[in-house]
């Protein structure tokens, strides 16, 4: 008994170091991408210039894990007004990084081009040429999906290309008709092309270009697949 009690009471001090080790090991983790968190966040855009460009707009960002693989995207050049909605391969730390990637491929492509079509092929081109993505086999294959927009607010017309991100356009009734029929509207679904940003898309993809010529009252909804 005596022999059978000393061996319990090692496994019992043996269980209680390693987790004792557990524990530290995971805050030390857990500090760690908390940290990350703040240096992820300080990379995207500021909310209050977005209100000031779109003051009837929202954001809901929501991390899985703490950091994100999701994330939008803002940017106001020459009067027009850039944004996005983007979502990258994987989530957590994995696809954090990979969002610090793209955050710093769609600021350089918008240096050169302007249109967001072009913008995507650019950006697609850039990723992987950084990621050095190729048809090996053991390439990487972490990309992006995309909904992006441009809009000009002196001709009121928003130009939109997607990487299998869709946007989606509400537009209310304006017909002199019932109050009920003054409530009606119409959801517009103007689709993304089928080719992500990266991982196996070609070199030479190109992306299709919507221009949308908006009316008063219309909404517009831009989501990564994490929000359906």
């Amino acid at each position: 008994f005596i022999v059978f009690s000393l061996l319990l009471y090692k496994q019992y001090t043996k269980v209680k170091q390693l987790n004792i080790l557990l524990s530290f090991n995971m805050n030390e983790i857990k500090q760690s991408i908390n940290y990350s968190k703040r240096i992820q966040e300080a990379m995207l855009p500021e909310l209050s210039k977005i209100k000031l460009a779109f003051p009837q707009s929202f954001i809901l960002f929501k991390p899985k894990d703490i950091v994100s693989g999701d994330f939008y995207w803002f940017q106001e050049v020459e009067g027009k007004k850039y944004i996005a909605a983007c979502d990258c391969t994987g989530h957590g730390v994995p696809g954090a990084l990979m969002s610090m990637v793209a955050t710093d491929m769609l600021n350089e492509a918008l240096v050169h081009i302007k249109k967001v079509d072009e913008i995507l092929a650019h950006t697609n081109r850039s990723i992987r040429l950084a990621l050095k993505q190729s048809s090996d086999d053991d390439s990487t294959r972490d990309g992006m999906d995309i909904a992006l927009c441009c809009y000009n607010d002196k001709t009121n017309v928003l130009q939109f290309a997607g990487a299998y991100r869709p946007l989606w356009l509400i537009r209310f009734s304006h017909a002199e008709q019932s109050e009920a029929s003054k409530n009606a509207y119409e959801l517009l679904e103007f689709k993304a092309t089928k080719a992500a940003i990266g991982g196996l898309t070609e070199d030479n993809q190109t992306f299709q270009l919507n221009e949308i010529q908006l009316q008063k009252g219309d909404t517009i909804y831009l989501a990564s697949d994490g929000f359906a």
